[in-house]
């Protein structure tokens, strides 16, 4: 559940510090009743449940990495309506387009991003599927923007492609400061790092 700050002077800058299913709920009021896992035939116990929406502290953003299938977005809906948080401080990423598409239906006020990634083809050594393709599918999907995987054909111009469609650009994961300024002078929303607060100084010189 990477947690993001936005940063006084460019991007956010998103810890992934393990993101996590929407998988526990709480039963009841008490905070000491025990969280059952959602869908527990597939779902790990260790995932997000209300009580860590609702624990958000104010600022901060909570991005939710659902990893399972659309099927989760019902009792996702139940924890973020129960958590009472505004939708600016939840984002939610999935790398199912199914799974987003059905999320930002069900949660029009919350921003929703598409995970993808290239792979590049070992006799070609052609990247697929092509960016075009990602940004084409990300905008038919309905979604708030593209959150891709950073790689070294990753330039200026995919982020201009992706924001001449109308959509939002954020990069994962990078933790070289260098490579971090020069997305952040692209112009991409934000950055998924390891280390946020230490690489939001590096490139902003904020602390």
């Amino acid at each position: 559940m990477p947690e993001a700050e936005d940063g006084p002077n460019g991007p956010a800058f998103a810890t992934g510090v393990g993101a996590a299913a929407p998988a526990a709920a709480v039963d009841g009021d008490d905070a000491s009743d025990v969280a059952r896992p959602l869908l527990e035939d597939t779902a790990p116990p260790s995932g997000i449940n209300w009580l860590v929406l609702a624990s958000i502290p104010p600022g901060k953003r909570l991005f939710i990495e659902v990893k399972i299938g659309p099927e989760a977005i019902p009792e996702l809906v139940r924890c973020l309506e129960r958590a009472k948080k505004s939708p600016e401080q939840t984002v939610v990423i999935a790398f199912n387009i199914e799974t987003a598409k059905a999320a930002k239906k069900a949660l029009p006020q919350i921003k929703v991003y598409w995970l993808a990634n290239q792979k590049q083809d070992k006799q070609t050594k052609a990247w697929k599927p092509s960016f075009e393709s990602l940004v084409s599918k990300t905008k038919a999907a309905g979604v708030d923007g593209l959150d891709f995987g950073n790689n070294p054909t990753f330039t200026e111009a995919n982020v201009k492609a992706v924001h001449d469609a109308g959509l939002e650009m954020y990069v994962w994961t990078v933790d070289d400061p260098e490579r971090a300024k020069q997305l952040a002078q692209w112009g991409v929303q934000g950055i998924t790092t390891n280390r946020a607060a230490w690489l939001r100084e590096q490139v902003t010189g904020a602390k």
